[in-house]
């Protein structure tokens, strides 16, 4: 019987007294970055319970994947997991099944939209990408989740009472729970950061990109010529005529049979007007920007479907990001929530796993560590210093990356700058020093 399944909602109890036994860690919000500091916390010993806000039936049955790269980030994405995690991950490689290079694997080719020749090559730590929904299926296994609980407030009790060492989390569904800590992991629209920070300061801006991002299936023929055109994996391209960024990955090709492999398509448009309200509307007008692009784009794009359903996302960033308070190391954020940025230098995911592990570490560390006075008070000063220390760093990290990131976002739909913009410049590493373009 899996306790995410079956085990009844926290008490609504209160923690009078912090201690390494009753350290428990309340984790909002069930994307990658919250399952993977279930997992090293559950590695540690530390109690914690995550929250997702979707029903199970619909977290586990989505209807829309994509592909996430993983650069520079792919040891903290091990760190501390268990053999049968690791051994789940392979399945959420995207390169499962096909047959890559040592060359290819150190390379993303940036391609001339209008031409289809090699415009330029971004030297990588790693070329590898995850299905967004394989890899919460690996990182889920074993970790105590509850669905269905959508945050909507907080209780952080003062130090001087006497539930000082509690915190509750409060849900849509009326229930609450009690833990010793909370951590937001809960997507770049975060109800956390809003409760922590207003709605005024905590929100995110839409940048002027129509973003189409869905997946097909082609025939043998077509799926075969399709993933062997340029690199395997994946192909990128600016155009020069128009403010568009067209990316294809190949998402899933463990099957034998081509006509079963999945790919992503993703097109990205530079401009402030809406798209067409409906499916088809969408599908026609992404088929008709595509269709200023040379191969293999212009050809994958016309084979789609007329049935096939396109969805459409904004892209958020939180364009002028602030500090947020943490009583006292008690409440924090990682991910998408603390720092929503744009996808185009493929670095959300990378900076998530690194907010994972170094909360993981920060949490443990304090535990471990010795008391000078009491338990209670050596315990609380030392977690209170290492999230203090967390903060900052995650702070300072990403208020820069979302910076560089809008950066190229714009290089990305204009072609004049792209030569000149941070992903040419520095790769998929991380940018410590200020980009202009």
């Amino acid at each position: 019987m899996s306790f995410s399944e079956h085990e009844q909602d926290d008490v609504n109890g209160k923690i009078s007294k912090l201690t390494r036994e009753n350290l428990h860690i309340l984790i909002i919000g069930a994307g990658s970055t919250g399952l993977l500091i279930g997992q090293g916390l559950k590695q540690a010993g530390i109690q914690c319970t995550i929250y997702e806000k979707t029903t199970r039936e619909t977290y586990r049955h989505r209807t829309r994947d994509w592909s996430m790269g993983v650069h520079w980030a792919s040891d903290f994405l091990k760190n501390g997991l268990p053999a049968s995690v690791i051994a789940k991950l392979e399945s959420a490689d995207t390169a499962r099944g096909l047959e890559i290079t040592p060359y290819q694997q150190a390379y993303t080719p940036i391609l001339n939209g209008k031409t289809g020749e090699l415009f330029f090559t971004v030297d990588a730590i790693s070329t590898k990408r995850f299905s967004r929904a394989r890899l919460r299926d690996a990182l889920s296994e074993g970790l105590a989740i509850r669905y269905g609980h959508e945050l909507t407030s907080i209780t952080v009790p003062q130090n001087n009472t006497n539930n000082s060492s509690s915190i509750q989390a409060h849900f849509t569904n009326t229930t609450t729970a009690t833990g010793t800590h909370l951590i937001g992991c809960d997507s770049a629209t975060s109800p956390l950061r809003t409760l922590l920070l207003t709605k005024p300061l905590a929100s995110t801006t839409d940048m002027p990109i129509i973003a189409y991002n869905f997946t097909h299936s082609y025939p043998t023929p077509r799926a075969l010529w399709l993933k062997s055109h340029s690199h395997p994996i994946m192909k990128c391209a600016p155009h020069p005529d128009q403010p568009t960024w067209h990316f294809i990955c190949t998402l899933d090709a463990r099957s034998p049979d081509p006509s079963q492999w999945v790919f992503q398509l993703f097109l990205h448009l530079w401009t402030s007007e809406p798209p067409p309200d409906t499916s088809a509307g969408r599908l026609a007008h992404f088929k008709h920007l595509a269709s200023a692009y040379a191969e293999p784009f212009h050809s994958a794009a016309a084979w789609v479907q007329p049935d096939t359903y396109v969805a459409f996302d904004r892209i958020k960033q939180w364009e002028r990001p602030i500090p947020w308070p943490n009583h006292g190391g008690r409440v924090t954020l990682a991910g998408d929530a603390a720092h929503p940025m744009a996808p185009h230098r493929a670095q959300g995911l990378n900076h998530a796993l690194q907010d994972a592990v170094l909360y993981t570490k920060a949490i443990k560390e304090a535990v471990s560590g010795e008391n000078s006075g009491s338990e209670e008070d050596g315990l609380r000063k030392r977690l209170q210093e290492a999230i203090d220390q967390y903060d900052e760093e995650v702070f300072a990290r990403g208020s820069k990356e979302i910076q560089v990131s809008a950066k190229q976002a714009y290089a990305a739909m204009h072609w004049d700058v792209y030569l000149e913009s941070p992903t040419v410049k520095f790769g998929h590493r991380v940018v410590e020093q200020e980009v202009s373009i």
